[in-house]
């Protein structure tokens, strides 16, 4: 779907980057979106930024994959509450244990990302893992391929958002408990 981050915004965005609603619109009718930065009572996602509007002025690779601080910029998001994500694991006080499929988690890096890449830094928090229903992700599992290890350092788990904008019911930490 597409979203509006407006040039009043004045942080960075990048690709992969979860975001949340903002109540406001544009006069067009688009909603505007900004940094999903926590994981607490005011940080219901919408959804991961997938791409931007194409830039004229700025096509190189960083500029396409992320928004410059203070400009307005269409914002595209995967925001279905049933969507699921890969991420990787921080390794903050040990590596994800293979025990935490249906457990839930927290985001660490979610606000920031790099200005060279244009990617977000966002992860998963490692040492969040377990059943609390605030948590922003479920984990669903790791991710098979072979240059992924499970319970290694820096992992790839598929995740999904535990609580939503866009779901029925949702309410700030209103999520399903882990197992």
């Amino acid at each position: 779907a597409v979203y509006q981050l407006l040039a009043s915004q004045a942080a960075s965005y990048y690709t992969y980057q979860p975001v949340k609603l903002l109540s406001a619109s544009t006069t067009n009718g688009i909603q505007v979106v900004t940094a999903l930065t926590g994981n607490g009572d005011a940080s219901i996602p919408v959804g991961v930024i997938v791409g931007f509007e194409i830039n004229p002025l700025d096509l190189n690779l960083a500029g396409s994959n992320r928004r410059a601080a203070s400009t307005a910029r269409l914002v595209y998001v995967a925001n279905d509450p049933n969507q699921l994500f890969v991420i990787q694991e921080d390794a903050t006080g040990g590596a994800a244990a293979s025990s935490a499929p249906g457990k839930n988690a927290t985001l660490v890096g979610a606000g920031t990302g790099s200005d060279t890449t244009g990617f977000s830094n966002c992860q998963l928090d490692s040492s969040s893992i377990g059943v609390s229903a605030s948590y922003i992700l479920k984990i669903i599992g790791f991710q098979l391929r072979v240059d992924n290890e499970v319970s290694s350092s820096y992992a790839k788990l598929i995740v999904k958002f535990n609580h939503h904008a866009l779901a029925t019911g949702t309410t700030a930490g209103g999520g399903v408990v882990g197992v």
